[in-house]
């Protein structure tokens, strides 16, 4: 039996079905599927190795800090153009992610914040299961130096909320307290 399809992301030039918000274990296969594509296997003993020498010499938040500064810097070669409005904001964001590889993003608008889905994001499969607390910081610099080019202020901060779960991670940009 098929489960509801709420639309088609484009990864590359593969297409996967996905379901509606509540990430049916069909969608939660697919897109663990697609997140292990996002990455060369060439790559994979290395990232691991670098991963597990990371952990067993820095500490959770300076691994944290160390990534949160890779994504900043990720974002200075990855610009994103001027946008204009939410929608374009992220549509930006998917075409770099896209290029990259890296899965896909939705951005919504809570009023006092806004909520950042990343869904099938290759980090964890390329760097190992020990990078699970860290890894995040990629994001969380990528992001936030993509919101701060766009125009937003310093007191605006991105952090992970939640854990990760293998489906996606999920982060909020809002007023830091």
């Amino acid at each position: 039996m098929r489960s509801r399809v709420g639309q088609i992301l484009v990864i590359g030039s593969r297409k996967m079905q996905q379901t509606s918000a509540d990430h049916s274990e069909n969608s939660v296969g697919l897109l663990g599927y697609f997140s292990k594509l996002g990455y060369s296997k060439s790559w994979s003993p290395f990232l691991m190795a670098l991963s597990t020498e990371f952990s067993q010499q820095l500490s959770e938040l300076e691994l944290r800090t160390l990534m949160r500064r890779v994504g900043v810097a990720m974002a200075e070669r990855e610009a994103l153009p001027p946008c204009d409005a939410l929608p374009a904001v992220e549509q930006a964001i998917n075409e770099v992610l896209e290029k990259m590889s890296w899965g896909v993003v939705s951005v919504q608008d809570l009023g006092h914040s806004l909520n950042i889905k990343h869904a099938a994001c290759p980090l964890v499969n390329a760097m190992g299961q020990n990078s699970r607390p860290w890894v995040g910081g990629i994001l969380e610099g990528l992001y936030q130096a993509w919101f701060k080019a766009l125009g937003a202020q310093d007191a605006l901060v991105v952090k992970q909320i939640g854990e990760y779960n293998d489906l996606r991670r999920e982060f909020e940009f809002s007023l830091s307290v």
